[in-house]
């Protein structure tokens, strides 16, 4: 199977808005309005600035014949509705101190045909690559970030409507791409609950050789009051920590669409700690192993490390459907009470988990783990609290060859709340699952994947009662409507 990551386009105008479907459940949406600009068009458009490694700030004018030597200088004269477009060439780190508008955004980026030819280079700086602190309306397009110190690349905080897409971002000492609506430490640990940072979207990045200091974070971090965001067709891969975490209060999020690998702990995880999260859907993610030089461990993870204050810790309507996953070495798809610091506690809410329609296929073998793993919340303390409601895992393809592992089946079956149905446990015939992906060089290649269609005769064709099969999970990983209903993320097509 060949899968392609969609063509970044330069995006003008993003919004939101709530579906809501018989179910009473919200289904949140992006509706975005893209402008492709040719490879041809060369004359840019009224308020270009341009910036060049052969620039002057001093006697720059920021036309093209006389750009800018540095983004700071740019930025500084920018207004509403300009674009920055940096010329080929090596750039020091930079701090995006000014906003666009609705309708008129502040765009920095390169000409067509120069893509990620401009490149933020950290080396000797110790500091984010580029720092957006409290603005709006801004869009970071096409851009390299490398060799970045101590920090991450691109750091945004407390700041609205603004999007990464298109950037290759690699040798980063911490996160690729940081969003915090206000200091994590404090929103964790203190009274504040409020939305900092709303309408992010972070599209189309390769992301790699992130999280070098033991200290750091994850690839893409997401968390402390954020609302509104979607992650969508990045490549992140062969890093140290989690690939994509939201955590300590994120609300209306989409995680969709991903290519993940060889990051050695989590690939997407899931943790309100001691504040939220709410409204989240996961799906139509490939999430794979082992990497050049890393170990993958495990694959979607849900937890709540509350550090012994989980009276507000709120994990709910949380959606995990058509999501592939293989070959990582620990758990696939874990659900846990984590432990440090005092740990998770039967206090809060957990509510309205739906695992639907995903595809977990030989995880967990290097340390004798499991496809799925469900601990703690379905039993004890936790089942005596009523603290979990409403935790279903349906229409799930878990396999191995000689055998799937699943943790806690037994214990969902004991708790009303808890619903564990129509999935398959047996060989599902895929066509051809054992493929060892390949991945060219260059920037989001195309990747060579197993395939994990269903052959005539699975017992995945129609496992899963059509009860079952309501929004948002009419569809299958490939946008195919689910008539027959089959187990898996993917339908059996003739």
């Amino acid at each position: 199977m060949r899968e392609t990551a969609d063509e970044v386009v330069t995006v003008s105008i993003f919004s939101f808005r709530y579906v809501f479907k018989s179910n009473h459940r919200a289904r949140l949406d992006m509706i975005v309005g893209a402008d492709r600009v040719p490879a041809q068009v060369r004359t840019p458009p009224s308020g270009a600035i341009f910036c060049a490694p052969h620039g002057d700030d001093q006697t720059g004018t920021g036309a093209e014949a006389s750009p800018f030597q540095t983004v700071d200088a740019a930025v500084s004269v920018a207004q509403p509705g300009d674009t920055i477009y940096l010329r080929p060439g090596q750039y020091p780190p930079t701090d995006i101190s000014r906003s666009g508008e609705a309708g008129a955004r502040l765009v920095v980026t390169t000409l067509p045909g120069e893509e990620r030819q401009a490149i933020i280079d950290g080396s000797g700086v110790a500091g984010n690559g580029m720092t957006i602190y409290g603005q709006e309306h801004i869009d970071i397009l096409n851009l390299t970030f490398r060799n970045i110190i101590s920090q991450s690349a691109v750091q945004i905080g407390g700041a609205n409507n603004i999007s990464v897409q298109g950037c290759q971002i690699y040798a980063v000492d911490r996160s690729a791409i940081i969003c915090h609506g206000t200091n994590a430490v404090k929103y964790r640990d203190g009274p504040d609950t409020s939305i900092h940072m709303a309408n992010i979207l972070i599209k189309g990045n390769d992301c790699y050789d992130c999280y070098r200091l033991a200290a750091g974070n994850e690839v893409i971090s997401i968390g402390a009051g954020v609302s509104n965001i979607i992650i969508e067709h990045n490549h992140i891969h062969d890093s140290l920590q989690y690939g994509i975490d939201l955590k300590v209060g994120v609300q209306d999020a989409i995680v969709r669409r991903n290519y993940i690998w060889g990051v050695k702990n989590h690939a997407i995880y899931l943790d309100c700690a001691k504040k939220f999260l709410r409204r989240i859907q996961v799906y139509d993610n490939w999430i794979w192993g082992p990497g050049a030089e890393r170990v993958g461990n495990t694959g979607i993870v849900m937890a709540r490390e509350a550090e012994g204050d989980a009276a507000q810790s709120e994990l709910t309507d949380i959606d995990i459907y058509n999501n592939r996953i293989f070959g990582v070495r620990r758990n696939g798809i874990m659900a846990f009470a984590h432990g440090a610091n005092g740990g998770d506690q039967p206090l809060g809410s957990i509510s309205n988990v739906r695992i639907r329609f995903n595809t977990v296929y030989d995880c967990g073998k290097d340390s004798d783990r499991e496809e799925l793993r469900v601990a703690d919340w379905h039993s004890g303390p936790y089942a005596a609290s009523g603290v979990v409601s409403g935790f279903d895992v349906i229409g799930n393809v878990f396999w191995r060859p000689g055998g799937a592992k699943v943790n806690g089946k037994q214990a969902m079956a004991r708790n009303p709340e808890f619903t564990y149905a129509d999935n398959v446990e047996t060989d599902p015939g895929f066509v051809d699952p054992d493929v060892v992906p390949a991945i060219p060089a260059g920037f989001l290649p195309e990747i060579t994947l197993p395939d994990f269609s269903l052959r005539a005769g699975s017992a995945a064709i129609g496992a899963v009662s059509r009860v079952h099969v309501v929004s948002p999970f009419e569809t299958d990983a490939n946008g195919v409507f689910r008539s027959g209903g089959d187990a898996g993320a993917l339908s059996y097509t003739t």
